[in-house]
């Protein structure tokens, strides 16, 4: 469990400013100009947050099989909820992007994301056995329960008041869980058959963090209203007492496991430790305001208090001596069950892992902290490339990752701005990137070093591809034109006009002869390289065309839209083949398998899709891992594996189901050996995933069953075949001899 950060919070007040309202528009909407097309709102961030309607979670469907995930705590994401499971293998943590997430201490790796709260996450707390995750969010009026193990939900428990939930705790015997609403109710249920115990409507005009008793007969709630703490008795629902304050926020409050203090924290004061027995105040302890956590150490020898300065503290209880500060923000931490470590977060930092002992950070999430709005594969499938920001207003930054193990392997940096669109060049070596500085930058993709610069665009870059021959370089921009550059020493080729909106995605045919551009004007147009001249121009979708893609044989050109659809047309005649319907909200990124039979898509409605190209079939809806919202997709070069970007900073590496090799794995290896002349054939699998059921054939027929080893091998032996070269298969792998 952790503090909140309610709407009477001073973290709130960050959000609603102009630049941060500015941002979030434009992010939600792509192409709204006003006066000169530039930036000019003044539209409340959290407003704009609740009537986008792109973020109610759909029916949910599947989870991909996923290889690793990075990011996950975006600026924008306040986090308000944090606790560490009993054995120390799952951090937990709730925020406003109304994503419950859990991550492993050992290396920091995000483990899963679980969807249900249609609001702020406020809370979080697990039970004393592990086996359940307690969370509770804004407008949810329940406390939702889920298996950390396996991502389910398992139930919801509402309050008879229907009242917007903050505060959730376990009590330490595990038979009851707790939780505090915002109009001062406090509920009591029993765990074992989730049956309302009690509930007690406290004085307070609304509660903002709760604990335990060690021997579970009361609870300590920080209120509103009255700032101070109650503590109250749950057997026979009376008032303890009351530890009065001239705050009016009361904010984060702990329990010690020995029962003698209790901590509390409020709204711009200080930290205050009372002696439980008689609520006498002990000790008030200086050094920072803004406190959003306060927290007991196991063995209740030290209290922590994280704060908005900046700086998280550790005292010595009960002297009340401050023993260490740690350079890290927060609105939110949790011990680790044997205190050796601590979790803080905050909207501004990381995930941060410390160990308590010496204040050495133990590791810091890696990845983005603002939207994943591009990616691109490296055409040997090594390296994944994503464009984000570092905030709505500020720097833009690239990453480079290594597709098996999702190592950050750099990042780029160097523009001004946020970079919303990326591109590697067909040879590999070069990679470019458009940002809304209205600059591309060329880097070299090997090193990372900045090549050069290219500007004329007038307004924000919002879509680069290359040339097949790696030549060229098309640009599409918020100035509505589209651009052609030469790679080599970055001169303007053509500037294309024709769009009357965004020019928001460019492809390049399969012969370099033909560029595809689609724009919020609805259309698709079609130019020629050589001189620049418009080809063809038709209204292609109801709505803003958000990608345009060419088939790898070159045969179709496919879009996406706002619209919700995607099609498929002719790449020669430009006729509509077929229409593509399922997503619920606009679609954002498209791409086609390099074998050309499956699309994958994201959206606004927090979806990946897979479909079939040629009867235009839904083969896969993920819903699970995708977070509120998907900005980008694609697939690898070898098509076993496909990668989506997130608007919670979150990029997802994902087996392709679909890919040879599939159930296998994307490192499966199959090989074959003939022996005498082909009488006797041996067929070995290496590289799969362990303990995994596989078919085996040779010649396409005589299935064997097997079932890989715990090194992911498994071998087949043919005997008594005729002679000649035959072919052994499995999981969609054929290898000859």
């Amino acid at each position: 469990m952790g503090p909140r950060a309610g709407p009477r919070s001073t973290g709130i007040v960050r959000l609603c400013d102009t630049r941060v309202s500015i941002a979030m528009w434009k992010y939600r909407n792509e192409c709204i100009r006003l006066g000169n097309g530039r930036r000019t709102w003044t539209i409340s961030a959290l407003t704009t947050l609740t009537v986008a309607g792109i973020f109610l979670a759909p029916a949910r469907a599947e989870r991909p099989d996923i290889v690793w995930m990075a990011g996950g705590v975006g600026r924008f994401n306040l986090v308000a909820g944090l606790d560490v499971s009993p054995d120390g293998t799952i951090i937990a943590r709730g925020g406003t992007d109304r994503v419950v997430k859990l991550w492993r201490p050992s290396d920091g790796r995000l483990l899963r994301s679980m969807k249900g709260h249609t609001d702020w996450v406020y809370d979080v707390a697990f039970s004393r056995d592990g086996e359940l995750l307690a969370s509770v969010g804004d407008r949810d009026h329940a406390v939702r329960l889920w298996s950390p193990l396996d991502g389910r939900s398992l139930g919801i428990l509402e309050g008879p008041e229907g009242n917007w939930m903050v505060a959730v705790a376990f009590s330490p015997d595990g038979r009851l869980i707790a939780s505090g609403d915002q109009t001062g109710w406090l509920h009591v249920w029993r765990s074992q058959d989730r049956e309302l115990e009690r509930s007690i409507h406290t004085a307070a005009l609304g509660l903002s963090q709760l604990a335990f008793s060690p021997d579970a007969s009361m609870v300590a709630v920080g209120t509103v209203s009255q700032g101070g703490v109650e503590i109250w008795n749950i057997t026979t629902g009376e008032l303890v007492r009351r530890m009065e304050s001239q705050a009016f926020y009361g904010d984060g409050v702990d329990w010690s496991p020995d029962g003698q203090w209790i901590a509390h924290s409020e709204a711009g004061g200080p930290v205050r430790l009372y002696r439980a027995s008689d609520g006498e105040l002990v000790h008030t302890l200086l050094g920072h305001n803004e406190v959003g956590a306060v927290r007991f150490s196991p063995d209740g020898r030290t209290l922590v208090s994280s704060s908005w300065d900046g700086t998280t503290k550790f005292w010595k209880i009960p002297s009340g001596e401050l023993v260490r500060t740690l350079e890290s923000a927060g609105f939110a931490a949790a011990f680790s069950p044997n205190g050796n470590e601590l979790a803080t977060s905050s909207d501004a930092q990381p995930l941060k892992w410390w160990r308590t002992s010496d204040g050495e950070l133990l590791w810091s999430t890696v990845g983005h902290t603002w939207y994943v709005y591009g990616a691109s594969f490296s055409p040997d499938g090594l390296t994944l490339a994503t464009a984000s920001g570092t905030g709505p207003v500020g720097p833009g930054e690239i990453k480079q990752w290594d597709v098996a193990s999702g190592r950050l392997i750099r990042t780029l940096t160097g523009h001004t701005d946020q970079v919303y669109t990326v591109a590697h060049s067909p040879d590999g070596t070069t990679l470019a990137s458009g940002a809304f500085d209205d600059s591309i930058r060329i880097w070299d993709a090997h090193s990372g070093q900045h090549v050069r610069t290219l500007s004329g665009h007038t307004n924000d870059v919002a879509s680069v591809a290359f040339s097949p021959d790696s030549e060229l370089l098309a640009s599409g921009s918020w100035d509505t034109t589209v651009r052609i550059w030469r790679v080599s020493d970055g001169v303007p080729v053509h500037t294309l006009t024709g769009h009357t909106d965004l020019a928001r995605s460019v492809a390049f045919s399969r012969d370099g002869t033909i560029l595809a551009s689609g724009g919020f004007d609805r259309t698709i147009k079609l130019w020629r390289v050589e001189d620049g001249s418009l080809l063809a121009s038709f209204e292609a979708h109801s709505a803003g065309v958000r990608a345009v893609v060419y088939s790898p044989d070159g045969a179709l050109l496919a879009s996406a839209s706002v619209d919700q659809t995607i099609k498929v047309w002719d790449a020669s005649t430009l006729e509509l083949i077929r229409t593509m319907a399922g997503h619920t909200a606009g679609v954002r990124s498209i791409a086609f398998s390099a074998d050309g039979k499956t699309i994958i898509s994201g959206a606004d409605d927090a979806t990946v899709r897979l479909w079939d190209v040629t009867a235009g079939e839904l083969l896969k809806t993920y819903d699970e891992e995708t977070g509120t919202g998907v900005l980008t997709v694609g697939f690898s070069p070898d098509q076993r594996r496909f990668s989506f970007g997130r608007w919670d900073a979150t990029v997802v590496m994902a087996y392709n189901p679909d890919a040879p090799g599939g159930e296998c794995g994307p490192d499966a290896v199959l090989t074959a050996k003939c022996i005498g002349g082909g009488v006797k054939v041996t067929g070995l699998l290496k590289k799969a995933t362990p303990d995994t059921p596989v078919t085996f054939t040779i010649d396409g027929e005589s299935p064997v069953e097997a079932t890989t080893n715990r090194k992911g091998k498994a071998k087949v032996k043919y005997t008594d075949q005729a002679p000649g070269p035959h072919t052994v298969g499995v999981c969609g792998l054929e290898a000859g001899c």
